[in-house]
């Protein structure tokens, strides 16, 4: 009884096996009989059918024979790019929900992130009239170390520990002789080194790619001052001067920021930002007649780029 138990399970695979397996380029699988292999075409035809089909070598991917034998075709190819596609198309959709889940789960916890962000920077003196006749703004440095708490959903704080180059370039002064022609060329330039301080409040939007603004105040202490005056046509020379008494230490103002948020992975995150600096303290120090009395005060525009690790805090 056993014996005839066996040989009524092995019955369909020894059916199965008497038909050569046919692989077209297309991925379809099917069971049939080649008939014949000629220089351009096959013959075969379905399992339990005597109708000759034929079709294209290039169509066909594979034969796996009764034999054991496998015998490749010009539709090979064909298929491998096809599989090799859609395990392609599998991975970035399996990417794209581990991203979305990676958000979610950030969006429903707080959290905290440390990192750094740095860019160039646009800076410039407003507040009177020799400063702002002669707007030549000078380009600079800016980054730091950050540091970010998250509340669920959209609300985040924001602070960082920067150094923060601003400043200003001064108007360029040519020297010419009794004729006209140029014989100097003299350039002035002041530099502010400031250690710098922001509170932002952010507030943050979007699924895939997370969009934000932001907006608060930022604090900084004055660590160097220099004015810088260059001559270059009958010999080149230049004078670095330290006048960081005619600066007041302290500085404070409003920032402005926008910017976004790419998910690199569930713990670090890609950040560009835009934020304009919007100096409110009047830094002069030296209250010179020359100026009235009148305010000077620093503005810049930051485009920051950041990497940050994620700590959960649940």
């Amino acid at each position: 009884m056993k014996k005839l138990i066996l040989i009524l399970l092995c019955l369909p695979m020894i059916g199965f096996g008497q038909f050569d397996k046919i692989i077209f380029s297309s991925g379809d699988t099917i069971y049939g009989q080649v008939i014949e292999v000629g220089v351009n075409d096959i013959t075969y035809q379905h399992k339990g059918e005597t109708t000759n089909n034929v079709i294209k070598k290039r169509e066909l991917a594979k034969v796996i024979y009764t034999s054991g034998r496998v015998e490749t075709f010009q539709g090979l190819k064909v298929l491998e790019v096809k599989i090799a596609k859609e395990e392609n198309d599998k991975l970035y959709i399996q990417q794209k929900e581990e991203l979305l889940r990676g958000w979610k789960r950030t969006e429903s916890l707080k959290s905290f992130e440390i990192g750094f962000e740095f860019g160039p920077s646009h800076t410039s003196l407003k507040g009177n009239d020799i400063v702002d006749n002669n707007p030549n703004k000078k380009s600079t440095i800016a980054g730091g170390i950050s540091f970010q708490y998250n509340f669920p959903k959209i609300f985040s704080i924001k602070t960082s520990i920067s150094y923060d180059r601003k400043g200003l370039k001064g108007e360029t002064i040519t020297f010419t002789d009794i004729l006209g022609n140029v014989i100097g060329v003299y350039e002035q330039t002041q530099d502010f080194d400031y250690l710098t301080i922001p509170i932002l409040a952010r507030f943050s939007y979007g699924k895939r790619i997370k969009f934000f603004f932001n907006t608060g105040p930022y604090f900084s202490y004055l660590m160097k001052s220099s004015l810088i005056g260059q001559r270059a046509g009958d010999g080149m020379w230049v004078d670095n001067y330290d006048n960081i008494k005619d600066f007041k230490k302290f500085d404070m103002g409003l920032i402005l920021g926008s910017g976004c948020v790419f998910l690199i992975n569930d713990k670090l995150l890609m950040t560009f930002e835009v934020r304009d600096n919007i100096g409110l303290y009047n830094i002069d120090n030296t209250k010179l007649p020359l100026y009235n009395n009148a305010k000077l005060m620093n503005q810049s525009v930051n485009f920051l780029f950041g990497i940050s690790y994620i700590w959960d805090k649940k």
